[in-house]
């Protein structure tokens, strides 16, 4: 998320969806500072959002927004390595990774799943993007 601040409020530059003209002023000074600090930038088209290869020139019909930064997943595993079978990985309040074939649920203060597998050990490059055990869950790419 990309928040920029002017001395009277902040806005998220990644949410825009109303063309430059239309924008309050404070917006559009929030923007021109983006692209001044080499922000990346999406401009809307007929096709949906695209990435602007240059910076933007503002034109006040046009919507333009601050590209959004691709969300990471949860948990990153080498799941080209790991059983098919093995479809959820999660990270339990102990700070384990453990994958799961069945769809985990947070109930009485922890996951309610089946049988698991402990992986923490088997994979000590694990990366585990997210403090919270409860915002962990990450489903098996397809």
């Amino acid at each position: 998320m990309a928040v920029f601040k002017s001395e009277r409020f902040a806005v998220d530059l990644t949410t825009i969806e109303k063309p430059f003209g239309l924008l309050d002023r404070d917006t559009q000074a929030l923007l021109r500072q983006a692209a001044n600090f080499g922000a990346e930038f999406e401009i809307y088209g007929l096709h949906g959002w695209g990435k602007l290869p240059n910076r933007p020139n503002f034109d006040l019909m046009n919507v333009y927004r601050v590209r959004p930064t691709p969300k990471l997943p949860a948990i990153e595993l080498p799941w080209d390595v790991i059983d098919p079978r093995w479809k959820w990985a999660l990270m339990y309040p102990t700070n384990h990774v453990w994958l799961h074939s069945e769809k985990p649920n947070i109930f009485n203060g922890g996951w309610s799943c089946g049988q698991g597998r402990l992986v923490t050990d088997l994979f000590p490059g694990i990366r585990i993007n997210v403090t919270d055990w409860k915002q962990s869950l990450t489903k098996r790419p397809e």
